[in-house]
C-alpha cells in the first residue's frame, strides 16, 4: 500500500505563513471595498445537492464536480460555483428586504481544472459580490467599478476589463433555426475568435447569408468602446441587438464617471459559456498575464429557478490568480513582530504585564525565555526588549540603537509618544 503520510492530494496546496499573510492582506482589502459599497457578507454550505448544479449543465462540466454520498443516499457535491447558492438565498429572503439586496462573500469553490492558477488545481478562493433587485445600467457599472477598485487596491493597476453583452449574438442566433449543438459551437468559436471553424459550422448549419456574415464579423468587434459601437451599429438586425448596444454604452458612460475609462474595452464576441447570463458580461485581465482575474455579468432570470424573479448582476474575483500576479516577490514579513520581550524566570511576570499592555494597543508582541534560541529570533522584531529586575534594555533592530529605561518610561514613550506606530 502506498504511503501517503505527509503528502497532500493533487490540486490542493499548503500555504506557509509568508504567502498566507499576503493572501490574507489581499482578502482583507477586498472585503473592506465590498463593505464600503454596502455589500453585506454571507456564507453558503460547502456541500450542496448535486441536482442543484446538474440542472444547469453549462455552469461546469458534471465530470469536474466532486461528488459524495450522504447517509441517506443523496448525491452531494462540493460547491463548484457561488452565484447559484447565493441566488437561492436571495430568492428565499427577498420578501424581507426593502429595495435592493447587496451581498458579498469570500469562499472556497471546488472543481477539477486543467487551467487557471496552477495546472490541475482543484480548490480555489473566490471573492465576489451579487447585486439583486436592480436592472439599470448603474448596478452593472457599480459591480464592475467595485472589481476594478479591488484589483487596484491589490496593487494590480495594469489591467484591462473587457465588456460584452450576451444579447448581441443571442439576438442573431435566436433569429435562426439551428440545433443546440450548432448553437454551442458557434458561441465557442466566436469567443475563441476561431474564424475558420466558425465559418465551417455556419456553413454546416446552413444559415442565411446576412446572419452568417454578421456572425463572422462579430469576431472583429473588440477594442476601443466607441469604435466597436460604431461598427456594431451598422450590423444591427433586430431590436435585441440594438438594446444590447444601448446597454453597453450606458454602462461605459457611467464607468467613465467613476474615472475608469482607461481600463475599459468592448468585445462583442465575449460570450460566457455559463448559460445563466442574460445581459452585460465582463472579464478582467492583468496585462501581460494570460488568465482572467475577474469575471461576472447580469443574470436576471436565475432566481426564477427558486420561485422568484429578481434582476441581478455580480462578479467574482479569483484570489488565487491575483496571488499568482502579485508573485512571491511581494511576499515578506508583512506582519513583522513589533516587540520581542526577553525575560528570565525572575522577570516573567513583568514581561507578561508589559506584553499585555502593548497588545491592547494593537502591537504584535512575542515573549521569549532568555536562551540562545530567543537571541537568534530577536532579529525578526523591530525592537527587542531585555527585561531584568533593574529595568529594561531596548534595542532597535533596524538601526542598532540601544537605550535603557524603567518599565513605566518605556510604556509612556511607546503608548503616548508613538516611538513605534503599529503597522497592522
Amino acid at each position: 500500500m502506498e504511503n501517503l503520510f505527509g503528502i497532500i492530494p493533487e490540486g490542493v496546496e499548503d500555504i506557509f505563513y509568508h504567502e498566507y499573510e499576503v493572501k490574507e492582506n489581499a482578502i482583507l482589502k477586498v472585503k473592506d471595498i465590498f463593505k464600503s459599497y454596502g455589500y453585506r457578507p454571507i456564507s453558503t454550505p460547502s456541500f450542496e445537492y448535486y441536482d442543484l448544479f446538474y440542472e444547469m449543465d453549462s455552469i461546469t462540466d458534471r465530470d469536474e464536480m466532486f461528488k459524495l454520498i450522504d447517509e441517506n443516499g443523496k448525491i452531494l457535491v462540493l460547491r463548484p460555483d457561488m452565484t447559484i447558492p447565493i441566488a437561492r438565498i436571495a430568492a428565499l429572503n427577498f420578501n424581507n428586504i426593502h429595495g435592493s439586496l447587496k451581498l458579498s462573500y469570500v469562499e472556497n469553490v471546488y472543481r477539477r481544472s486543467n487551467n487557471g492558477a496552477g495546472y490541475g488545481k482543484k480548490e480555489f478562493v473566490q471573492a465576489g459580490i451579487e447585486y439583486f433587485g436592480k436592472s439599470e445600467a448603474d448596478s452593472d457599472a457599480e459591480v464592475i467599478a467595485v472589481g476594478i477598485k479591488s484589483l487596484i487596491d491589490c496593487s494590480l493597476t495594469d489591467i484591462t476589463i473587457e465588456i460584452g453583452h450576451v444579447g448581441f449574438v443571442k439576438g442573431i442566433l435566436e433569429s435562426c433555426d439551428i440545433s443546440k449543438k450548432h448553437y454551442e459551437d458557434i458561441r465557442k468559436y466566436i469567443e475563441s475568435k476561431n474564424y475558420d471553424e466558425l465559418e465551417r459550422v455556419l456553413n454546416e448549419a446552413k444559415l442565411p447569408k446576412k446572419y452568417k456574415d454578421t456572425l463572422l464579423n462579430v469576431i472583429y468587434l473588440y477594442g476601443d468602446p466607441n469604435e466597436v459601437l460604431l461598427k456594431a451599429e451598422k450590423m444591427i438586425l433586430n431590436r435585441g441587438m440594438e438594446q444590447s448596444l444601448y446597454n453597453m454604452k450606458d454602462i461605459y458612460e457611467i464607468l467613465k464617471l467613476y474615472g475608469y475609462k482607461k481600463y475599459i474595452t468592448f468585445d462583442l464576441g465575449l460570450i460566457n459559456h455559463i448559460n445563466y447570463y442574460t445581459g452585460a458580461i465582463f472579464k478582467g485581465y492583468v496585462n501581460s498575464y494570460g488568465r482572467e482575474v475577474m469575471s461576472g455579468g447580469r443574470y436576471d432570470t436565475l432566481t426564477q429557478r427558486f420561485g422568484k424573479f429578481i434582476p441581478a448582476t455580480g462578479l467574482g474575483l479569483n484570489i488565487d490568480e491575483i496571488m499568482e500576479v502579485i508573485g512571491m516577490g511581494e511576499i515578506g514579513d508583512m506582519f513583522k513582530t513589533d516587540y520581542i520581550l526577553i525575560y528570565s524566570n525572575e522577570t516573567r511576570d513583568k514581561a507578561l504585564s508589559i506584553a499585555s499592555k502593548l497588545r491592547e494597543n494593537n502591537f504584535i508582541v512575542e515573549t521569549e525565555l532568555l536562551n540562545e534560541i530567543s537571541l537568534n529570533n530577536s532579529k525578526q522584531a523591530r525592537e527587542v526588549v531585555y527585561i531584568s529586575k533593574d529595568g529594561l534594555k531596548v534595542k532597535n533592530m533596524e538601526n542598532g540603537a540601544v537605550y535603557v529605561c524603567k518599565e513605566d518610561r518605556f510604556l509612556k514613550h511607546v503608548l503616548f509618544n508613538n516611538i513605534i506606530t503599529p503597522i497592522h
